[in-house]
């Protein structure tokens, strides 16, 4: 019987050479590059994120709300326009201020310090005793009208004369002690002002008394403002 041959398989000859074999790199071995700026981001607090944001939106609203109240005041705080350009209130103010600066503001001292004295001593001018005043101021100028003239004239109006004559009545009750007249002083300045009374009675005594009250109201009242305006109470003159 015959023996069946089994084919031989060629066989592979051996190089020296290595075949090179490609690696794919694991995944664990891969890194991945992180912008800068996300990894600045990645390191800030997200509190402070949020607080930054937050402080950026108060910010652009608080431009906003200025914008908006500019838009809204601008059109008040001009007095007139000229060229489609304006001219405001405080342009207007400082050329005042520049004229006549300093004789207002110690017009508007010697008020508040008057009105302020008269509070703290407790004394009080009544609208009553105001009007009055005003009446009687009626009476000398024969007129309404004709007191109305007078005060325009000197660049007042009746409220404005209103609280200077509140404002006098305080200083006559300010200073009421300091502005007594005897009648011994009266005697002493007829005598000595013969020339201007060639006639004397009761009269003429009322008369010469209440124009010593007013000057030693006027003394006693410009002394007292005097100091007051040079004290501590007063800042800025």
């Amino acid at each position: 019987m015959a023996t069946k041959k089994t084919a031989k398989k060629p066989v592979k000859k051996v190089t020296g050479k290595k075949e090179s074999v490609k690696k794919t790199p694991s995944k664990k071995n891969q890194s991945i590059q992180i912008p800068a700026f996300l990894q600045q981001i990645r390191k800030t607090n997200p509190q402070k994120i949020k607080k930054t944001i937050v402080d950026h939106k108060k910010a652009a609203i608080s431009i906003l709300v200025v914008i908006l109240l500019l838009i809204l005041i601008l059109p008040h705080l001009a007095i007139a326009w000229v060229d489609n350009k304006p001219i405001t209130i405080f342009e207007y103010y400082k050329d005042l201020d520049s004229k006549y600066g300093t004789q207002e503001k110690q017009q508007l001292v010697s008020e508040r310090l008057v009105e302020d004295e008269a509070s703290n001593r407790g004394i009080i001018v009544s609208d009553a005793q105001v009007n009055s005043d005003f009446q009687q101021a009626v009476t000398q100028a024969s007129g309404s009208a004709n007191l109305d003239q007078l005060l325009s004239q000197q660049g007042l109006n009746e409220t404005d004369f209103r609280q200077q004559l509140r404002l006098q009545d305080l200083i006559k009750k300010m200073f009421a002690q300091q502005a007594t007249v005897s009648s011994q002083e009266v005697d002493q300045y007829i005598v000595q002002n013969q020339d201007q009374f060639p006639t004397v009675d009761a009269a003429t005594k009322q008369q010469v008394e209440q124009q010593l009250s007013q000057q030693k109201l006027i003394s006693a009242f410009q002394s007292w403002l005097q100091m007051a305006q040079q004290s501590s109470r007063v800042k800025g003159l």
